[in-house]
């Protein structure tokens, strides 16, 4: 096993991580300890890249090889709802219970209106094969989807059509992870740096990071201000306001560290977890 892909959390003491050979781990006590739970995969096994809650109950995973599992108990069980493809999924959002996105490779989108039981493909206005990373929804309308190649779609009317939004950097650059505030204020992860609009993605602007020999991979924000940033060589990253400026946090004897995804509750407790089963803790005052 590689380790750890995603961690989301509810609050303070409920939350859960995603990883490879279909592991959902889950904590009710803020990760003092972690339990695995059950997935019912029908004999299939998936290489979990993101795990979602819309609340205490009602959860979603995928990963690769067509993985898409529901949990309607806070994440104790789990079940299939794919749709018999293949494909590499990489992120998953819903805005509701039962209206949501699935997104991966090959430029794939998928919609669901019915809480998984059936997908529909849906077509965005993209040029290529690209891997899409990642999507975000600030409400029930505006929502982006990032990915390979620099890509970055926007929709304004809750995902009915899609539209390619431009920015500074070149076509290089693989787009991982996407977190908006609310409807204009957003950033992106975007390998040595970090995209921010406060339009709506209407202009992005590149934020320096000042990082040798890593990239970043995830982020997290928890108002217009304080944000964190992870990724290669154990690379964890604070700002204070807004990305403008971005200091180092990461602790002694981090380099072989991969972290692949962070999640905070507020600026004192946060969660990021990585390859060898990497699980960090931010608790303080």
């Amino acid at each position: 096993m590689d380790g750890f892909e995603s961690v989301f959390f509810i609050d303070e003491k409920l939350g859960w991580i995603a990883g490879d050979n279909n592991l959902i781990l889950r904590t009710t006590d803020g990760g003092e300890l972690w339990n695995v739970t059950t997935v019912n995969a029908d004999g299939l096994y998936y290489q979990l890249q993101r795990i979602l809650f819309n609340d205490a109950r009602r959860g979603w995973a995928v990963g690769h090889f067509g993985g898409i599992l529901h949990s309607n108990d806070g994440g104790l069980t789990w079940t299939r709802r794919g749709n018999g493809t293949k494909t590499d999924f990489e992120a998953v959002f819903f805005v509701d219970d039962s209206t949501g996105w699935v997104v991966g490779k090959n430029s794939t989108i998928l919609k669901t209106e019915n809480a998984g039981l059936s997908w529909s493909r849906v077509n965005a206005a993209i040029a290529g094969d690209i891997h899409l990373y990642a999507i975000y929804f600030a409400d029930h309308q505006a929502g982006w989807i990032t990915g390979s190649q620099g890509t970055i779609l926007n929709t304004s009317d809750g995902g009915e059509t899609w539209t390619k939004q431009q920015s500074s950097l070149s076509h290089y650059h693989n787009l991982t992870c996407i977190y908006f505030i609310d409807a204009t204020t957003g950033w992106i992860a975007a390998s040595t740096s970090v995209l921010h609009t406060q339009d709506g993605g209407q202009t992005w602007h590149k934020q320096s990071l000042n990082i040798e020999d890593s990239s970043v991979e995830s982020l997290f924000f928890v108002d217009e201000n304080s944000g964190w940033a992870v990724g290669k060589r154990g690379t964890i990253l604070k700002t204070d306001n807004g990305g403008d400026i971005w200091i180092t946090e990461s602790p002694p004897g981090h380099q072989d560290w991969w972290l692949r995804s962070v999640y905070l509750i507020d600026e004192f407790h946060g969660w990021t977890v990585g390859q060898m089963n990497m699980i960090l803790r931010k608790n303080s005052k």
